[in-house]
């Protein structure tokens, strides 16, 4: 018998048919984190592929925000648009076919934030600076290799973005689990341990040709000392790491937007 869950992105997001290569729950909780999403913010998306960002964007800035979100390929484009309606979020979500890499977004100091997942973020962040509100809105681009991360640094150092940042998110979930254990304490087997029991031993080891002695020591069933009295019980959590955990996915890089006119005044 099946079990109906309640629709999230994150199940979108592990069951969706994949187009492209998609972004996953870690990165997508980061970006929207430092994009400093809320109800009511307009964001851009460049790059929408097979929508698994645009269901999250569009949940964190749901019932009054806007995402505009644009790809070069109108196939994948009207595929997902006929998703985004099914899924009931085509009010706040306005997809286009576009390459904004030649075309710009269209908007004009509209954005709180623009993510670009593209192979060429540099040429678009001149775009998104136009799109972008002339102070305090946020960037961030998804960029596989460091060497995208250097040209996009550079061209936001360029465009008058502070605050650049990159960071490369990787989940790994460990089993915790509660352990009790018996310790042995040693100090106090030491002071069990008789004067008259060392002055026996010193004589089994000075005489090398008699036999040594049976251990006269009580033996518990499982052929070890009795020391239950010198042993305590402890309990502590501990961490194990997985044997297999996920790679590198690629780099996000934040920046703010801070118009140079500031600077000047």
């Amino acid at each position: 018998m099946g079990i109906r869950l309640f629709p999230t992105p994150e199940l979108w997001t592990v069951t969706l048919p994949h187009r492209t290569q998609i972004l996953y729950a870690a990165d997508i909780s980061l970006i929207a984190l430092q994009l400093d999403l809320k109800p009511g913010s307009i964001v851009c998306e460049a790059g929408t592929g097979s929508g698994s960002l645009s269901h999250a964007l569009a949940r964190a800035i749901a019932p009054n925000g806007i995402l505009y979100t644009f790809d070069f390929h109108e196939h994948r484009v009207k595929v997902v648009q006929d998703e985004f309606e099914a899924h009931g979020i085509s009010s706040i979500v306005k997809v286009a076919h576009r390459d904004v890499g030649s075309e710009g977004f269209g908007l004009d100091q509209v954005a709180d934030a623009v993510f670009l997942d593209l192979p060429n973020p540099w040429d678009v962040i001149p775009f998104a600076v136009k799109a972008l509100k002339p102070f305090g809105s946020r960037i961030c681009t998804f960029s596989p290799c460091i060497e995208q991360v250097q040209r996009s640094v550079e061209a936001l150092d360029k465009n008058d973005f502070r605050d650049i940042v990159t960071v490369e998110c990787l989940q790994r979930i460990y089993d915790v689990k509660r352990l009790t254990q018996t310790v042995i304490n040693f100090d106090d087997l030491e002071n069990d341990y008789s004067l008259e029991d060392r002055s026996k031993d010193d004589d089994l080891d000075n005489d090398d040709d008699e036999d040594p002695q049976p251990s006269t020591k009580k033996i518990d069933k499982n052929g070890s000392p009795s020391m239950q009295k010198n042993c305590e019980t402890v309990t502590h959590w501990t961490a194990v790491p997985p044997l297999q955990t996920p790679g590198h996915t690629g780099y996000l890089t934040y920046a703010s937007l801070v118009c140079q006119q500031i600077f000047d005044e």
